[in-house]
């Protein structure tokens, strides 16, 4: 079985430091990390690795000082140096080529390009070393900074084949990352379809419900209203981006809104909790069955086919209601506002007034009868008498009702 190959890792960032060594470690190398240019030296010394892959932004000594030394050191200079840069400035390549490095990688790194590059460096120092010239010193400048190269023509071209080669990689990488980002979008373009078709189907069905139905933002103004609310004599257009106490009885509205009610209230609680108009509890603790009196503006409106003047009359309702939040549970979320129905029960309150009005009238007539009357249900327990019946019998009242 052949010797693992030993790398020297050289980063001052534990993080990628240990997430190269496991990457290396997995495909079969022996891995050392050295945090800074000057102990990578010591340590190269004490034990020769096979491959060098350095940082080059790191304290005490950066990778092209390491890079420039280990090369004009007679015990290291044939060792592979791999640098890591982001290639955030074209001088890093120049600097490259005057330390004499054997190589460019950018991070963040595509994983199976560097442990292509490692393999390539390490086969070609297997190779029978060639005569190679010395090479006589380049001087030049580059973005007004004079530079000198001296190393050889083969080791100038490699490095340009190796930043070749990197150029190819990243166009690959981002071609992918594009074509993930083109499907992404794709995607979402559908999902945005989708939305504004499920969207349209919500507003034709919330169109033909009978009920006012709301949408309040976190200020408590309304941001949406179905066309119901024109039964108020109202145009839901002239109510958007208005503060829901405008339509609410002013007498009311202390009582239904959760600044009064609940914010400025600070530590105590409510014997029971309030019911609001914009409320921000949700589930099994949003309002339900709150009766407000609505303010409504002249004019008509048509229900069940008949055409009904309006006054400015209030009109009795009925609202549930129950806050809007963002991501996240409702302790964490941000409160985005509140959606709710309003139900007209008018018609129901009328109803109930003649019933209890009914039920006095009776009250009034049967205690007129100087006879005694009484009813009672299929069990024969006593459910009403008249006041004759207990002077009668001299009973009381509140002890006989419900007996046999």
């Amino acid at each position: 079985m052949a010797e693992a190959r030993h790398v020297l890792i050289v980063e001052d960032s534990m993080t990628q430091a240990f997430s190269l060594e496991y990457l290396l470690s997995e495909n079969g190398y022996e891995v050392a990390i050295a945090t800074n240019g000057l102990q990578a030296l010591e340590m190269a010394h004490l034990h020769k690795p096979d491959l060098v892959v350095s940082d080059i932004t790191m304290p005490i000594m950066g990778g092209f000082e390491f890079c420039s030394r280990a090369k004009s050191d007679a015990a290291l200079r044939d060792v592979p140096i791999l640098l890591l840069t982001d290639l955030s400035n074209p001088d890093d390549i120049i600097h490259g080529l005057e330390a004499r490095a054997d190589g460019y990688i950018t991070k963040p790194y595509e994983e199976g390009f560097l442990l292509n590059k490692i393999r390539s460096l390490l086969a070609r120092r297997n190779e029978p070393a060639a005569e190679e010239e010395s090479g006589e010193a380049i001087e030049f400048t580059f973005n007004g900074e004079k530079h000198v190269i001296t190393a050889s023509r083969k080791h100038i071209l490699d490095m340009f084949i190796s930043t070749y080669e990197h150029s190819l990689a990243q166009k690959r990488i981002l071609e992918q990352k594009q074509h993930e980002l083109n499907d992404i979008n794709a995607k979402l373009a559908s999902s945005i379809d989708n939305l504004k078709m499920s969207e349209e189907r919500f507003r034709s069905l919330v169109e033909t419900v009978p009920d006012i139905v709301y949408r309040l933002d976190s200020d408590g103004r309304f941001s949406f209203l179905n066309s119901a609310i024109e039964r108020l004599g109202y145009h839901r257009g002239e109510l958007i981006g208005t503060h829901f106490s405008e339509i609410i009885s002013a007498t009311e509205v202390q009582a239904v809104s959760w600044q009064s009610a609940v914010a400025n209230r600070g530590e105590r609680t409510p014997p029971t909790p309030p019911k609001l108009f914009d409320e921000r509890r949700s589930g099994q603790r949003m309002t339900a069955g709150l009766e407000v009196r609505l303010k409504t503006k002249s004019g008509v409106t048509v229900e069940h086919g008949e055409v009904k003047p309006l006054s400015h009359s209030p009109l009795v309702v009925e609202i549930s209601s129950s806050g809007l939040y963002g991501e996240g549970s409702e302790m964490r979320r941000n409160y985005v506002g509140t959606v709710g129905v309003i139900r007209d029960i008018t018609d129901r309150k009328k109803a109930q007034d003649a019933l209890q009005h009914e039920r006095e009238f009776l009250e009034k007539l049967i205690n007129a009868v100087p006879l005694p009357i009484f009813f009672v249900d299929t069990h024969g327990a006593l459910q009403r008498a008249n006041s004759a019946l207990f002077r009668f019998f001299g009973l009381d009242a509140g002890s006989t009702l419900g007996l046999r």
